[in-house]
């Protein structure tokens, strides 16, 4: 039994003998041990978590050159004749920038829109408020004028040069994306994309349940707070650094499924632990397979023991039950509590079992073993008092 943990309650009560009785009568007759605990694998933690996509959706634009209108769109979709997802996605190939789709480029000198492959490096990772994100994907964090390098292929496998200049404001996920096309067919041609992040942010209530931490998750989408996904998570506890992600589904508010799958795991910084997660369908609107990957931090604030090791990976530390006795010292009871060090407790109060009232009578931190509490003899003919962890 855990002693540790938020809401454990241990407790005595005796129905108070007048002094002219002997100390032996009041302890024989009068001692009750109340067993209110809670053990420590049945305590529900509450921890933060965001959820990032690490693909960008960036949406059609048109441009005006030479008194001509282009339009430039992108998907990730089967085909390039595909509906547009507007999927800038994340790219498996060192030998490319980080991301990727194939593009739509209406030309009007030509009857149908030219198709291809297009390849963009998002800015250079940076993490100014040190969560262990990268600040492009969160929409916190501002980008202003980075400018990155990327190419472009056209169906003959002709390859042009791309450049973007990415723009968001702080606190938004959306933002601008100016990319100019240098390639045979459009030379300077300059589109300005908007782009909008993925986030969902909420929070996970979860148990320990020896190495494995089981929770519930429930987030909602940023701007778009209707757009939900909850569901539950199994975390195994590998080590006090590491989680592992157990298979699992997710389901939003139309009931539509997110699988995912296992991962490697959750590396913790500090109070946060972060890593990747793939999706079977990271968008089950569209019916297409897109939207994979994302990133899943969790800040878990919890530390019952103080050891600064968030209670989502902390072992279990097994610590005794206090033990409490009450002895009568003239007009005044002691109240005597034996216990492992430090514990801060909140010493409440009743006058009968038959009451739900409880009251805290003074607030207590367990610096040495045994301590003893003075507490004043009761004005009724009973009292009870418990100890209650904070």
């Amino acid at each position: 039994m855990d002693a540790k943990m938020p809401g454990m309650i241990t407790g005595l009560g005796c129905d108070y003998l007048p002094a002219s009785r002997t100390m032996q009568k009041l302890l024989s007759s009068g001692l009750v041990v109340l067993a209110y605990a809670m053990f420590a694998s049945g305590a529900t933690n509450n921890a933060s978590v965001r959820l990032a996509c690490l693909s960008i959706r960036l949406l059609p634009a048109s441009a005006r050159q030479f008194g001509w209108d282009y339009t430039m769109e992108f998907t990730t979709g089967p085909s390039a004749d595909a509906t547009p997802n507007n999927e800038l996605a994340v790219v498996n190939d060192p030998s490319l920038p980080d991301h990727g789709s194939l593009y739509r480029f209406y030309d009007p000198s030509f009857p149908d829109p030219l198709v291809g492959e297009f390849y963009l490096n998002t800015p250079p990772f940076s993490d100014q408020n040190q969560d262990g994100f990268d600040d492009f994907f969160e929409p916190s964090q501002g980008v202003t004028n980075e400018t990155t390098a990327g190419v472009i292929y056209d169906f003959t496998g002709s390859e042009g040069q791309v450049t973007a200049l990415w723009n968001r404001p702080a606190n938004s996920r959306t933002g601008t994306c100016r990319i100019t096309l240098n390639t045979a067919w459009a030379a300077n041609l300059s589109f300005t994309h908007r782009f909008e992040l993925l986030e969902f942010t909420g929070s996970l209530a979860y148990t320990i349940a020896g190495t494995n931490a089981n929770g519930f998750l429930q987030l909602a989408e940023t701007d778009h707070n209707t757009n939900t996904v909850a569901g539950a998570v199994s975390l195994i506890r590998t080590n006090t650094d590491f989680l592992l992600l157990s298979a699992g589904a997710w389901s939003n508010a139309l009931e539509q499924s997110f699988g995912y799958l296992a991962d490697s795991g959750l590396g913790r910084q500090g109070t946060n632990y972060l890593e990747f997660v793939q999706f079977t369908e990271g968008n089950p609107s569209d019916g297409g397979n897109d939207y994979l990957y994302w990133v899943m931090l969790i800040g878990d604030a919890n530390d019952a023991n103080g050891n600064g090791i968030p209670d989502l990976s902390d072992p279990e530390v097994a610590r005794r039950q206090p033990v409490l006795a009450l002895s009568l010292a003239g007009d005044q009871l002691l109240l005597r509590v034996s216990g492992d060090l430090p514990m801060a407790y909140d010493l409440q109060q009743i006058g009968a079992l038959t009451q739900t009232n409880w009251t805290i009578f003074r607030s207590l931190s367990l610096t040495q073993d045994p301590q003893v509490v003075t507490i004043p003899r009761p004005v009724a003919g009973a009292g009870y008092w418990r100890l209650r962890t904070q």
